[in-house]
């Protein structure tokens, strides 16, 4: 009887997204001046930016084939109806998860850490519309909010959601 050779399971594209720790590419078009000053302005502040954020529960290293490529552009990498008005946008398709930058003047470090909260997974549920808190109080102190500027840190509301405290 012959013996059949056994296959070694097959691996899935994704692996499984660790908020604690996980990887970023920064990616932008080498002929656009805006967007690769944009790309290096944020490669600097963004590790700062985001262990300050997040209190120093959440990390981030570079590499090829990460869990998040963050693009800097005049225009969207897709078509997906949304306008040059947005500043900044996260895409997610699991296992692939995107964020967008469109510089239009806001800082682009805050719009990265901002998008990270929704690829984390701040703000779903009660409470939200379009995966932004509605009940914010004046002025915004929380990240998530849709026209906080002030704002540095996740408070504990927007950390749970995203699995960096119980």
């Amino acid at each position: 009887m012959k013996r059949r050779r056994q296959r070694a399971p097959r691996r899935r594209w994704s692996r499984t997204f660790d908020p604690r720790h996980f990887t970023i590419s920064l990616v932008n078009s080498p002929d656009d001046a805006v967007g690769a000053a944009a790309a290096d302005v944020v490669a600097i502040e963004l590790p700062s930016a985001w262990r300050v954020a997040t209190r120093g529960l959440s990390s981030f290293s570079g590499a090829r084939v990460p869990d998040v490529y963050i693009f800097f552009g005049e225009e969207p990498p897709t078509t997906t109806g949304i306008g040059r008005e947005q500043e900044s946008w996260a895409l997610l398709h699991p296992p692939l998860r995107f964020i967008y930058v469109h510089r239009t003047g806001r800082d682009a470090t805050r719009d990265v850490v901002h998008e990270l909260g929704h690829i984390l997974g701040c703000c779903q549920g009660a409470g939200t519309i379009g995966a932004h808190w509605v009940d914010c109080p004046t002025p915004p102190i929380e990240i998530m909010c849709p026209i906080s500027v002030s704002a540095t840190t996740f408070s504990d509301r927007e950390l749970r959601p995203m699995a960096l405290l119980k």
